[in-house]
């Protein structure tokens, strides 16, 4: 059926337990966003949290008219995790057509279609599979796997979380990092300049302009306000 609500979180893509992980991480009150979540479809399954998300099912993620169903064009976020790349490449694609403003974000095991994507839609945001690299790094240093997983669950303890800066004049990041750390219990780890795909980790004696993108390690998620209205010394 079609779906009737507004600036919706549309998943597109079915990995049964995997799926189920990702709506639990999403629904997590300290997670931050309220949005309704969609689940969208291609093989025929029951909605697996009736009264939490709604379910839509499609011919196929790229099949103009079944969908419809799922309101892209008015979606805030769209996921796709499909268990085919070749599947996912084309989707996101799809989506880009049909929703080019909203929020994309997809998973590849295979790092070079993410980079062919990426060539095409340069919005998107692509998360690769990172668990070769998980192995080494866990391997050489124990522990390591653990403290990512921790980093990024944000269904328990303390999480990693972004926010964007928007305002008019530049921050000192060393008198924000005191800010974070004195006032509110968080850690600043981390600055995306505006102009660039790079995060800049630990990175001392910089300024924070409009537009850049602070991530930091909290229990919960920060306003605005708590974090840029900075106390005078």
């Amino acid at each position: 059926r079609m779906i009737k609500t507004e600036g919706n979180c549309v998943i597109i893509g079915w990995n049964g337990a995997r799926t189920m992980r990702l709506i639990d991480l999403l629904l997590s009150e300290s997670n931050g966003i309220n949005e309704p979540i969609v689940l969208c479809v291609s093989v025929d399954i029951e909605n697996p949290l009736p009264g939490k998300i709604e379910l839509t099912r499609v011919e196929s993620f790229t099949h103009a008219e079944t969908m419809k169903r799922p309101r892209l064009d008015l979606a805030n976020r769209i996921i796709i995790d499909t268990p085919s790349d070749d599947v996912t490449l084309s989707t996101a694609l799809f989506c880009q057509d049909i929703s080019p403003d909203s929020h994309k974000t997809v998973y590849f095991k295979d790092e070079a279609l993410g980079a062919l994507l990426k060539i095409h839609c340069p919005g998107v945001e692509i998360i690769p599979s990172v668990s070769v690299e998980m192995l080494a790094r866990s391997t050489s240093d124990p522990g390591s796997g653990l403290l990512h997983q921790q980093l990024l669950d944000s269904t328990y303890g303390t999480t990693s979380y972004c926010m964007l800066y928007q305002g008019d004049t530049s921050l000192d990041f060393d008198v924000m990092f005191e800010h974070f750390r004195k006032h509110l219990s968080a850690t600043l780890i981390g600055v995306k300049p505006s102009d660039t795909d790079t995060i800049a980790l630990n990175p001392y004696g910089i300024r924070v302009n409009n537009g850049d993108v602070l991530y930091y390690i909290a229990a919960n998620r920060l306003t605005e306000s708590q974090c840029f209205d900075i106390p005078s010394a």
